[in-house]
């Protein structure tokens, strides 16, 4: 039997990018289609799923998310390739439970989800948490046969959090691996054959380092999952992603023994997990298994053409929208040196959450207190790619430009914070660099795989960060460590004055960060956040409408401790010593490196 899957589509629906309205031919579930296609072709017996965060990532989906009389492009799109059963990711929750449950009515496949279930009293209802799928497989001498699929759904716990502001605590969420394990023999008893789990998590280690959302080795170690749907990570398996890991065959495609696909993000891949099965007197078994990913070609075939038809007016509509000028940028916006502290881009990204956060704090007490603001660079290269910056040249700016500032539609929080909890915040921001030793030879700056959207700057107040001393937190989970030293933060001011553990301060940020997202301490108190109405993107464009002219000023609010080290990054292709602005003199072009990046060396004397 052959087993199909995407994950974390993103709505990367047509191969075009909304952010530069150009065609984009290595992703899409129009390209992917005709490798679908394909694949079910060299199968008598094949089954499509999805594994989750399909509903959110594009302008497309933005766009969809506020229409809901008419199906939603993913779902149509889904329909199209007939998939047999999909999950829910976290991002699929980012528009709240209406737009989710619009979104799902339109479907002509049936959802399931187990974890994460309604409050008592809320509406609309989240899918089951498994579902039976009745089919017939064909043997080698050409005869058929029933065979009952069981199909179970999980989704990270965090969701609930890093989604608090769209749900409104509206549902519940429980560890996923005690749920599947208590509904494995449920699903025997209703006459599962072979149980599929479509677990939108990461693959973890097992340590007391990992976030709940990487359960994928801890399902795969139950007894009665016969394969294993993996994502969230947009990582790729089969690949060497994982090579090493020591729960994976990244060779051969398999978690803790069992079989196990992962296909990557954005349309880009479709797994193909190949299932021996054997029908004794105890019902079928697996006994063997092949996995593989098929990517789109360098050279794509042809785009699916029902899948545009079906989708048509929602990509012109959304490409409609994204065409106004808004404003002038008067200097270069970008985030190609924001791993240094020096982001214009990210500059008016905080500019726009304080105006946001004034309008917010009218009449609250939290509006005498010195106002902060916290900002990542989404968009910094890393695992997607030397093209994933923000570099916008000085001239006019659309709304179209915005969407790689604030690709996702998390609203803003304020709450208040004390000198004590923000010195954590930027500890845990810091630990996304290595630790440095004084010495000649340039060091790598940033820990591999550490996302550039942990990377917070906090505007307001200036500091610098100590390379030599230990990290508090792991740079990926954010989870603390034994703390060593007296933390990589020095020189921690408000308007030149020395912060204090006792100093209070309301901080704004996206909400998706004030809980909990990326390991960072949520504000001891819940209750006291407020939140906005207005996504970051459409604050960021108020901002920009009102402004006109985008000219933030060239100051940064922190930079390196002075040693007598250098520090290697990698940017963007296009990156000049110039992007780096007050930094310029210490930066030195080492050429592109095989993956395409620009490779830099920092001195980090002072």
């Amino acid at each position: 039997m052959r087993i199909l899957c995407t994950t974390d589509l993103h709505a990367a629906i047509w191969p075009f990018n909304y952010a530069t309205d150009r065609q984009d031919d290595t992703r899409g579930l129009a390209l992917l289609a005709p490798l679908i296609h394909a694949a079910r072709r060299e199968a008598a017996n094949s089954c499509l799923f999805d594994v989750g965060d399909s509903l959110q990532g594009t302008a497309l989906a933005d766009a969809a998310a506020g229409d809901l009389s008419s199906p939603h492009p993913v779902i149509a799109a889904m329909n199209n390739l007939d998939y047999d059963a999909a999950t829910l990711g976290n991002h699929d929750f980012d528009y709240g439970l209406e737009a989710l449950s619009a979104a799902m009515t339109a479907a002509r496949f049936p959802f399931a989800l187990a974890n994460l279930r309604n409050a008592p009293g809320s509406s609309p209802a989240l899918p089951p948490p498994f579902v039976l799928l009745d089919r017939e497989v064909t043997d080698r001498a050409g005869r058929r046969h029933p065979l009952r699929l069981g199909v179970l759904g999980l989704a990270p716990p965090q969701t609930i959090l890093w989604n608090a502001a769209a749900l409104d605590g509206a549902v519940t969420a429980e560890e996923a691996a005690g749920v599947a394990e208590a509904l494995i023999p449920q699903m025997r008893a209703a006459g599962a054959d072979l149980i599929v789990a479509l677990c939108h998590s990461g693959i973890g280690r097992d340590t007391d380092t990992d976030p709940p959302d990487m359960f994928a080795q801890k399902i795969a170690r139950l007894e009665g999952i016969d394969a294993l749907l993996t994502g969230h990570s947009h990582g790729c398996l089969p690949g060497p992603d994982y090579t090493g890991h020591p729960a994976v065959d990244a060779e051969k495609g398999a978690i803790c023994g069992t079989p196990a696909l992962m296909a990557g993000a954005h349309g880009r891949h479709v797994g193909v997990l190949d299932l021996d099965l054997a029908r004794g007197s105890r019902g079928w078994t697996v006994t063997g298994a092949q996995a593989g990913l098929r990517g789109i070609p360098a050279s794509p075939p042809p785009a699916d053409p029902a899948i545009l038809q079906a989708t048509a007016q929602h990509h012109a509509r959304t490409r409609a929208s994204l065409r106004d000028i808004i404003a002038t940028a008067a200097v270069p916006l970008h985030t190609v040196a924001a791993m240094v502290g020096h982001a214009p881009a990210l500059r008016v990204l905080s500019d726009a959450q304080v105006r946001t956060a004034h309008h917010m704090l009218r009449d609250h007490s939290l509006g005498d207190l010195p106002l902060l603001s916290a900002v990542a660079p989404i968009r910094m290269g890393g695992r997607a790619g030397p093209s994933a910056f923000v570099d916008l040249p000085e001239g006019p700016i659309r709304e179209r430009d915005l969407l790689d500032l604030a690709p996702f539609p998390n609203r803003l929080s304020v709450f208040e914070i004390t000198g004590a909890q923000l010195r954590l915040w930027l500890e845990r921001a810091a630990a996304c660099y290595r630790q440095v030793s004084p010495g000649p030879e340039p060091q790598p700056l940033l820990v591999p795989g550490a996302p550039g959207y942990n990377l917070d700057t906090v505007f307001g107040v200036t500091y610098e960060i100590d390379l030599q001393a230990p990290a508090w937190f792991d740079a990926i989970s954010g989870v603390a460590k034994a703390r060593r030293g007296r933390g990589r933060i020095r020189r921690l001011a408000l308007n030149g004055q020395t912060v204090t553990d006792a100093d209070r301060f309301a901080m704004v940020t996206s909400a998706f960060r004030a809980c909990g997202g990326g390991g960072y301490r949520a504000p001891a108190d819940p209750e006291g956040q407020l939140f906005s109405t207005d996504t970051l993107r459409q604050c960021l464009s108020a901002h920009a409408r009102d402004l006109r002219t985008l000219n933030p000023p060239g100051d940064t609010p922190w930079r390196f401790a002075p040693m007598a080290a250098s520090v290697q990054l990698q940017t963007s292709p296009a990156a000049t010593p110039a992007h780096f602005g007050p930094l310029e003199r210490s930066v030195q072009d080492l050429g592109l490196d095989a993956q395409g990046f620009r490779l830099l060396r920092l001195s980090l004397d002072g």
